[in-house]
């Protein structure tokens, strides 16, 4: 009683040709399985690779967002800030002719630090909540 796709040594002839064929069968069913292997390794490999650029491309995306906005944002700083400073030598200019331009230059500083004060006493309000916001948004929503 042997198994059936053990070789057969003794003798030759049929047995030895049945061995033979047995053992094809068992090298072509052996490589049909790392056919199917390697094949699948390559598919999860390309799927890994499809991932990767994939979040490149939202990354690259996110950062270019992000950075539009931020040079926007520089540029209104900018503009806005030439804009107070003359505004602020007009109105300085006004109130010298009641005041005298050392009291007007007073006047207008003041009007700074009060502002100072409310920016920073919102601050979450006006600057930390709307920034969160923003940035979750971008990394967070689709």
């Amino acid at each position: 009683m042997s198994h059936p796709h053990a070789f057969r040594l003794v003798g030759c002839g049929a047995g030895l040709k049945s061995g033979l064929y047995n053992s094809h069968v068992l090298i072509s069913y052996m490589s049909d399985k790392q056919n199917q292997i390697h094949a699948f390794w390559a598919e999860i490999k390309d799927a890994l690779k499809l991932h990767v650029n994939y979040a490149k491309f939202t990354a690259a995306e996110k950062l270019t967002l992000l950075l539009t906005t931020v040079t926007f944002a520089f540029i209104g700083f900018v503009l806005i800030s030439l804009f107070m400073f003359f505004l602020s030598i007009a109105i300085v200019r006004c109130i010298a002719t009641g005041t005298g331009m050392i009291w007007a230059y007073f006047i207008m500083c003041g009007f700074y630090v009060f502002l100072l004060a409310i920016v920073f006493a919102f601050r979450k309000q006006l600057v930390i909540n709307p920034i969160a916001r923003f940035v979750s948004r971008l990394f967070f929503n689709p």
